[in-house]
């Protein structure tokens, strides 16, 4: 863990990326946390395109920044103090049409992560047919209809379906659709996100290895475990493994019939990446 945590500073460092965001971070590099945000940090009002570089190391931006569909929030909207909210507009469809999207960097490759964040679909949330959620991915972080092909990359963000139906989206070298493979949070009993409350999930990925399919994908909602998949495949070669954070949210699909019937809001809090299971933290 002490090496670990050298190799991260110094790559920081050098990348020019160590600033007021990352100190208390690395304060909870101890627990395995490699990664936090609460933006606690950030002014209330629009999200900026200057502090989702600061708070998010220097992503790829893809939409929803410029647009001004992020914005930071108080009050009665927050799970406590300050939380980031994302728009969808009315007829709202796909990544360009509303939510927001950005990549980021882990700078490291990681043969298992966790990740944790606390979300909140806006009261009286139509979830019409679906939507994405944020998830781990790696290589060329594969979506979109781009099958991976065991070389090349994969990505596991997560899906709210029909009545809110909590889902694991996955694109990997064994899926039966273009469209990614849906892995229903439903162990001891299919889980709901319910608009109006916060709700707690965590992700556990582990990869393959080459030539096996020995990956695992776990899930916890409130705390209690809804996802075990120990047979996956991710991989067929030791280069690819977890390198990047996609914070991915938009209604669909790519079709009308995905569409938000009316201005939408999802807010979400609290993000935690670690080495280790995250829990209560």
């Amino acid at each position: 863990m002490r090496r670990e945590l050298i190799t991260i500073i110094l790559l920081w460092i050098l990348s020019g990326l160590v600033n007021r965001v990352y100190l208390p971070k690395l304060a909870k590099a101890s627990d395995g946390v490699i990664f936090f945000n609460d933006f606690e940090q950030n002014s209330v009002g629009i999200y900026t395109e200057e502090s989702l570089m600061s708070d998010w190391n220097q992503p790829i931006i893809e939409n929803g920044i410029v647009d001004g569909r992020v914005a930071i929030v108080e009050g009665e909207e927050a799970l406590e103090g300050k939380s980031l909210r994302i728009s969808y507009p009315v007829g709202a469809v796909g990544p360009g049409g509303g939510g927001a999207q950005w990549r980021m960097p882990l700078f490291m490759s990681y043969e298992e992560l966790y990740c944790s964040y606390w979300i909140k679909f806006g009261k009286g949330f139509d979830f019409v047919k679906g939507g994405k959620i944020p998830g781990f991915t790696g290589g060329t972080g594969n979506t979109g209809g781009f099958i991976p092909d065991g070389t090349d990359g994969w990505s596991a963000r997560m899906m709210w379906r029909p009545k809110g139906q909590v889902v694991q989206y996955v694109y990997h070298p064994d899926q039966l659709d273009m469209w990614g493979q849906d892995f229903f949070w439903s162990l001891g009993g299919q889980r709901f996100f319910r608009p109006g409350t916060w709700h707690k999930v965590e992700q556990r990925i582990k990869m393959n290895t080459p030539g096996k399919r020995d990956g695992i994908i776990e899930a916890w909602f409130d705390g209690e475990q809804a996802l075990k998949i120990v047979n996956m495949c991710f991989r067929d070669i030791p280069e690819l493994a977890i390198d990047g954070f996609y914070f991915s949210t938009f209604f669909g699909g790519n079709d009308s019939s995905w569409a938000s019937t009316k201005d939408e809001h999802v807010y979400f809090d609290r993000f935690i990446i670690s080495t280790q299971r995250i829990g209560d933290l």
